[in-house]
């Protein structure tokens, strides 16, 4: 007999007990190492730390067969301004059902948490090809209006990629010998282009959102009438999780006024790979000199920080117009939304700015 519960802070120690010990695949028994003391910290990230979040609030749910937990689903609020109203809406994340279940029981989890989050918006990201066919199902549309949006990637240390593809290419000294010279030639050409070509305004790394956010989002938050909220709470939530991602902040300055940002994860894939993503771009994005000011004052501080890889999703024309004479890209992770006919009468695509926030896609 299986019964589907609320998530509460009493089941948070058999929550990450039951996640840290979660086998993706049984018949492999392929695992996502990561320990109680990490869930801990995502549990403290999504809902206690959250300001969108008020006790009372849905946290997730939680599948229990014995007295024991057999399937969990995460729920994490976030501010959203909806037609230039700001309300609460809800990300999907963490989808898991030990085998035994799966099928009606994991359906059913998913039904019932989309009764809790009918009157808002439902975020979900990615998902396998099956997932995806259920999502259409359940009515789930995808927030773009082509399938996917283009993922570009930027390669800052060629031969650790190589590295990373080909792990045993050391071994031979012939493709060796070919391959390292051409991706030192590659290293001095990027860092040449860099030294060449600089941004219109100063930019940097910021450790902490301050009034300078406030202003900025109160000068901004017109222009488009459905999108996320980025006060400078909402943003030093974003930043406070060390755990999976780095959440960092670059900013773009004229004469002490901030003019824009990127929000950005850094995450170390291996020991191998070092990569930084581009999660969210805000600010005055009709000035094309920010943009490419904030896009090289990243790339720069990849380099300084040996990073090998950076990635960036055009979620926005000007990042897309930066990044022309970057040729390597493929389709970036899908993403959807489900909500009442007249909630999504709201959102057009003249109107609204969609990032990489939604869902538990980059930051959570």
């Amino acid at each position: 007999m299986t019964k589907i519960s609320v998530v509460e802070k009493r089941h948070y120690r058999e929550l990450a007990y039951y996640l840290s010990n979660f086998k993706i695949d049984e018949t492999t028994k392929l695992k996502i190492e990561r320990s109680e003391s990490f869930w801990y910290g995502r549990f403290d990230l999504w809902w206690e730390k959250n300001p969108a979040f008020s006790e009372g609030g849905v946290r997730g749910l939680i599948l229990n067969s014995n007295k024991k937990i057999g399937g969990f689903i995460g729920c994490i609020p976030s501010y959203f301004q909806l037609s230039g109203k700001q309300v609460i809406v809800y990300n999907e994340t963490t989808w898991r059902v030990d085998k035994k279940f799966r099928g009606i029981d994991s359906i059913n989890m998913i039904f019932k948490l989309l009764d809790y989050t009918k009157d808002s918006i439902h975020f979900r990201a990615g998902g396998r090809e099956d997932a995806r066919k259920m999502q259409a199902w359940l009515g789930f549309e995808n927030i773009y209006s082509e399938e996917r949006i283009n993922n570009y990637y930027i390669i800052l240390n060629l031969w650790n990629i190589i590295l990373y593809k080909f792990p045993n290419v050391t071994a031979h000294r012939y493709l060796k010998g070919l391959f390292y010279p051409i991706t030192i030639l590659y290293q001095l050409i990027i860092k040449v282009f860099l030294k060449i070509t600089s941004g219109n305004y100063d930019v940097r790394k910021i450790d902490h959102a301050d009034k300078l956010f406030d202003e900025l989002w109160e000068e901004t938050k017109t222009k488009i009438k459905s999108t996320n909220v980025r006060t400078s709470e909402v943003l030093n939530w974003y930043c406070s999780s060390i755990g999976a991602h780095n959440n960092i902040i670059f900013g773009c300055y004229h004469s002490n006024k901030l003019l824009g940002y990127l929000l950005c994860t850094c995450e170390k894939v291996d020991t191998v790979l070092k990569r930084i993503t581009v999660v969210d771009l805000w600010g005055d994005l009709d000035n094309v000199y920010v943009v490419k000011s904030l896009l090289q004052g990243l790339l720069k501080y990849s380099i300084e920080q040996n990073y090998d890889l950076v990635n960036l999703p055009a979620f926005h024309k000007s990042i897309k117009t930066f990044c022309k004479k970057y040729f390597i890209h493929r389709p970036s992770m899908s993403m959807q939304y489900k909500a009442k006919k007249e909630i999504l009468n709201k959102i057009t695509n003249e109107s609204s700015f969609f990032s990489y926030l939604h869902g538990d896609n980059g930051l959570f």
